[in-house]
């Protein structure tokens, strides 16, 4: 008999051991986020941060930095976007571009923070690009050491003739579609 009470313990074990052994259920995929480009950046103990987004159909830049960083920062600001409407109240300045009455890019200028907001999909790429090449140099400046001087390098100048060509043949191309309009009308 015990050979028996042997047998029906060791299925009844298995059978239990068979049971327990279930595995787990795989974990779904986290789902990524529609971003193509995502950057935060705390730069330094003496409160200078810079918050990049870039997704899709909007670029946002937000950064909060030194009194002392200021300065350069709106000459930045002032050489690039010279070409925007400008408001200036106290010491807050805003700049905007409207497009067919709607504005597609704001930026705001207090006496520590900066906020940029660009809807890429109401303008043209290169604005976008410029855009986006004007918050990379203001995330360089702001990030860097106290003593850091900010001149214009001779690499954005580049860009900014090759923008310029770009925008020749934007036009270029616009005027000839213009005409084919007219024709076809």
């Amino acid at each position: 008999m015990k050979p028996l009470n042997f047998i029906l313990l060791a299925v009844a074990m298995y059978t239990m051991n068979a049971c327990a052994q279930d595995f787990p259920a795989t974990p779904e995929t986290p789902k990524t986020p529609n971003v193509d480009d995502m950057h935060t950046e705390v730069t330094s103990a003496v409160s200078n941060s810079t918050s990049v987004s870039n997704s899709g159909n909007i670029y946002k830049f937000t950064s909060k930095f030194q009194s002392s960083k200021r300065k350069g920062v709106l000459e930045m600001l002032e050489n690039e976007l010279n070409d925007m409407q400008v408001r200036k109240k106290g010491n807050q300045y805003t700049w905007t571009k409207v497009k067919n009455g709607e504005t597609i890019f704001e930026c705001d200028l207090s006496n520590t923070k900066l906020k940029m907001l660009l809807h890429k999909n109401k303008t043209s790429y290169g604005f976008a690009s410029r855009i986006k090449s004007l918050g990379n140099e203001l995330r360089t400046y702001i990030s860097a050491h106290k003593s850091f001087k900010y001149t214009a390098s001779s690499n954005s100048i580049g860009d900014a003739q090759v923008r310029v060509e770009k925008a020749k043949e934007e036009l270029r191309r616009s005027l000839k579609n213009l005409e084919n309009v007219k024709r076809k009308q």
